[in-house]
């Protein structure tokens, strides 16, 4: 039977640890923010827009930077028929993490028969200092 060499398995082994590392130190602050100029960092929610069907489905949004850094979220405001939808925030304003976790629900209050829609606006500073915005779109079509 033949022996099969340990090389590729301690290489691999070797390459991946380092892009773990190299992707663990990207997220440091940086100092220079001129870096900053060709941007490809920004902020997104996984799930894409919310959208509920009734009363009871509760739905969720994780918003995170695509450099997978951690990050404070801002709240910037609201607009459209936000009195329709409750929004909890699982994450303390001046959380930095990633994810930051929201759920998102129809409030008992919103008239039947109808359709709402609403956007909730956010930002962070990534470490590159640039501010990254984002808007979730929630919408709810009630029968």
């Amino acid at each position: 039977m033949r022996r099969q060499s340990r090389i590729p398995f301690v290489v691999t082994s070797l390459a991946l640890l380092l892009l773990v590392w190299s992707g663990a130190s990207s997220c440091n602050h940086a100092t220079d923010t001129t870096s900053n100029s060709n941007d490809t960092i920004h902020l997104v929610s996984l799930q894409g827009a919310i959208n509920l069907t009734n009363r009871t489905t509760v739905d969720s949004a994780n918003l995170i930077l695509t450099c997978g850094c951690k990050y404070r979220l801002n709240r910037l405001g609201n607009v459209g028929y936000t009195d329709a939808f409750s929004v909890t925030y699982l994450d303390d304003d001046t959380s930095f993490i990633t994810p930051h976790h929201l759920l998102i629900q129809v409030r008992p209050s919103a008239a039947g028969n109808s359709h709402y829609l609403a956007f909730y606006n956010f930002d962070a500073v990534d470490h590159l200092g640039g501010t990254d915005s984002y808007t979730l779109q929630v919408s709810a079509q009630l029968p």
